[in-house]
């Protein structure tokens, strides 16, 4: 009996990183740009707002994360869409750790 508790309490404690990828939630993009140094490719947003570990803070999309120069482009248009449209509502995500320089995904929510 005491193993099982023992498990149920390890699960428990471990579960949380299961979300530990979604940098934030909910939240607006207020500013938007690519690479200051001119070396790296990448662009970065500012956003405002939300819930997660990278809220109202700079989220960096960098190339190098990304698994093809195409899936790069559609992160760079989702987050232009969302600036532009003034969209309140959008989740960024990391799949790897709650890193805000190594974002790999955006969405938009309704």
């Amino acid at each position: 009996m005491k193993i099982y508790k023992s498990l149920g309490i390890l699960l428990l404690l471990t579960s949380g990183n299961c979300f530990s990828g979604e940098l934030v939630k909910d939240a607006e993009i207020t500013r938007i740009g690519n690479s200051s140094d001119g070396k790296t490719d990448n662009f970065f947003i500012t956003v405002s707002g939300g819930s997660g570990p990278c809220t109202n803070q700079h989220i960096i999309f960098p190339r190098s994360k990304a698994p093809s120069a195409e899936f790069f482009n559609r992160l760079y248009s989702t987050a232009l869409l969302a600036y532009s449209t003034g969209s309140k509502k959008v989740r960024i995500y990391n799949p790897t750790d709650d890193n805000c320089r190594e974002a790999t995904y955006i969405d938009l929510i309704k």
